[in-house]
């Protein structure tokens, strides 16, 4: 007879921590949160099993969540398209225009730093340049005489609104130009010199070359900004947290977004399950949106 094979189970042991942590720390409180989105629990009595109610509040009886998920999408709608086209026209820039790997190297950390700035920081930051009386933005407005009155940007929905997009946009338009910086390392310049030779200008050679070489990375792009945008939360939450007099939300709940909404029903309203169910909404929704996206990309590519 055969003898049949040792298994070394050493290699096992070596790996056996990190699957315990993905257990414990990930895949379990994943579906735990799950298991509580279907039940109306405050942390510590018993867990009541409601079914779909929870679900059937979010998009039907909860106006608040409603408007966090209209206002979530339209900060995506107008600060994705800005801070990816940003990024890839200044990745663009950097490469073609400036001289020297060092020098570029300083442009794109300087452009990318506040994409590592803490939020705690920026919220300070934008707050001190927003502010209605000292303000460096009013102060800039008034000397320029654009505006007779200093506007108050914490005040209104839309004024508030622009604030909270000028800091996404800001905080996020270098990490698109670094990934399209390292997508333009990859385009051969011969293709580029080939068409200068032919007559092409630097705009003809960046529509007909760079952009359509680059549309995998556009693509990468658009869907982890989708992702990061739907679950926006220090920005607005940090930029109004110390504002006196603004409610939760700022005004007219004008800046509330999907994460506010479940962080203010899971930990202010000890709603678990209510919390859980509205996280577990966001989740689907990237999910389709992801998917709508990617196939339209893949389109777009075999073409």
């Amino acid at each position: 007879m055969m003898k049949k094979k040792k298994i070394d189970k050493t290699p096992y042991l070596f790996i056996a921590p990190f699957f315990l942590c993905y257990a414990v720390f990930s895949a379990f409180p994943f579906a735990f949160s799950f298991a509580i989105s279907f039940t109306d629990w405050n942390g510590v009595n018993t867990p009541k099993f409601v079914g779909l109610s929870n679900y059937i509040r979010i998009f039907t009886m909860d106006a608040m969540a409603q408007k966090a998920f209209l206002n979530t999408f339209l900060f995506l709608i107008i600060a994705i398209p800005v801070q990816v086209i940003l990024g890839l026209i200044l990745a663009m820039i950097i490469k073609d225009f400036i001289i020297g790997d060092r020098t570029r190297g300083a442009f794109q950390l300087i452009n990318f730093l506040p994409y590592l700035t803490s939020s705690v920081a920026i919220g300070l930051i934008f707050q001190f340049l927003f502010d209605w009386n000292y303000g460096t933005v009013n102060q800039v407005l008034d000397k320029l005489n654009i505006v007779k009155d200093h506007i108050y940007w914490f005040g209104s929905e839309w004024t508030s609104r622009i604030v909270v997009i000028l800091v996404i946009v800001w905080r996020n338009f270098g990490y698109s130009m670094i990934i399209f910086s390292a997508g333009l390392s990859t385009i051969s310049n011969e293709l580029l010199e080939a068409a200068e030779l032919d007559g092409a200008n630097w705009f003809q050679r960046q529509i007909k070359i760079t952009i359509p070489l680059l549309k995998p990375i556009l693509g990468f792009v658009c869907i982890v900004s989708l992702i990061n945008g739907f679950q926006l939360f220090d920005e607005p939450y940090m930029l109004f947290a110390s504002q006196a007099g603004q409610p939760y939300g700022g005004p007219n709940n004008s800046i509330l977004t999907v994460m506010m909404t479940m962080f203010q029903a899971s930990f202010r309203n000890f709603q678990m399950g209510y919390g859980s169910a509205i996280a577990y909404a966001l989740f689907f929704v990237i999910l389709i949106f992801s998917i709508i996206q990617a196939k339209i990309m893949r389109q777009e590519n075999e073409r």
